[in-house]
């Protein structure tokens, strides 16, 4: 790649890709509108292979975003190991996010976390110009950016309401020289904010509205249309087939947790409640009996799980039979290996 532009060529922040390196370089998409730069066989400066897809390849780990209307011309982004793991594996990629967030005028900064956690979250650097801003306030004015940045992301990646950090305008943080934001530093700089934002998203107050297993699923019906915005026909409708992601999963178990009273046992409720229940009849059965001490919740999946196994471990086995054949002839075949040219 090259920085070199014509006379005229504004374009200073894109880097070109020209023939005949173009013919031999794969921009290949890894995420929503980022791309990672691949050097493919033919490219005669290639020096090293670490990749068979494609072929005898070597991938760069840099990663560029295109020219909204102007082929072979990219911005660099950042790194590939700038990603954030999640505590199930899957990678956000913070930049984009962050970039689409920083162009509100009211944000000087913004700082993607979550590293090792179910959901990630971001801090957000009020400007000047809103520096007299009431939290609240900031944070409805923001808002739109963040879903902005949300809608471009995968669901995984996509940043909830609750996990949003608003950092006054005259607070220092750890800075390049280029006057990027040092990304270890922030997190150990905002570690509390970070783990008190967590704990309240995944605990809370303890709800306590008690109900009885219709009225329970009339209000997860209503509760997944009203927070998640998810239109589900019946109590039967399984959350899976419904379109119900990771991010969606996790805020319904934190609404049940801060909504519903559980008898106490509120510990005993998994994280993945609604991949388990499978639907909301299901999962108000098991809320139900979690508020009054069943155990026959979990009892009921295992009774299933059991059932399935007798029905289907049932094969019909080969009876072997006595054939008998008044055939006088029987052909025999038989392999003699050639050894005449082994040394």
């Amino acid at each position: 790649m090259t920085s070199f532009r014509p006379l005229g060529d504004n374009e200073w922040n894109y880097l070109r890709l020209q023939p005949p390196v173009a013919d031999n370089v794969l921009m290949d998409e890894i995420a929503p509108g980022v791309f990672e730069c691949v050097a493919l066989e033919g490219l005669p400066t290639r020096t090293a292979v670490n990749t068979d897809t494609p072929p005898n390849a070597f991938r760069s780990r840099d990663l560029f975003a295109p020219h909204p209307t102007r082929p072979h011309l990219w911005k660099y982004l950042a790194r590939l190991d700038d990603r954030l793991t999640l505590v199930n594996g899957e990678k956000v990629l913070p930049l984009p996010m962050e970039g689409r967030i920083r162009q509100d005028r009211l944000v000087q900064e913004a700082a993607v976390f979550g590293i090792g956690r179910t959901v990630p979250g971001v801090i957000i650097i009020r400007s000047m110009e809103a520096s007299e801003m009431s939290d609240a306030l900031y944070l409805e004015a923001v808002w739109p950016s963040v879903e902005a940045a949300n809608s471009r992301a995968e669901t995984f990646s996509r940043v909830p309401k609750e996990l949003v950090i608003l950092v006054s305008a005259e607070t220092q943080y750890a800075k390049t020289d280029k006057g990027t934001f040092i990304r270890a530093k922030v997190y150990d700089q905002f570690k509390k904010d970070i783990e008190k934002v967590y704990h309240d998203f995944e605990n809370g107050q303890l709800g306590t509205l008690i109900l009885e297993v219709p009225e329970l699923e009339q209000w997860l019906l209503e509760q997944f249309e009203e927070e998640l915005h998810v239109s589900l026909d019946s109590a039967g409708a399984d959350f899976y087939q419904a379109g119900v992601d990771s991010l969606q999963s996790t805020r319904m178990y934190s609404h049940i947790r801060k909504s519903i009273d559980l008898g106490g046992h509120h510990a005993s409720l998994s994280k993945n409640i609604l991949y388990e229940t499978g639907n909301v009849a299901g999962l108000a059965r098991y809320l139900r009996a979690l508020r009054i001490g069943q155990e026959g919740a979990q009892e009921d999946e295992i009774a299933v799980m059991e059932g399935l196994i007798s029905k289907y471990s049932s094969f019909p086995q080969h009876q072997p039979s006595n054939v008998s054949s008044n055939r006088k002839q029987v052909v025999v075949s038989s392999f003699i290996p050639d050894f005449r040219h082994r040394h």
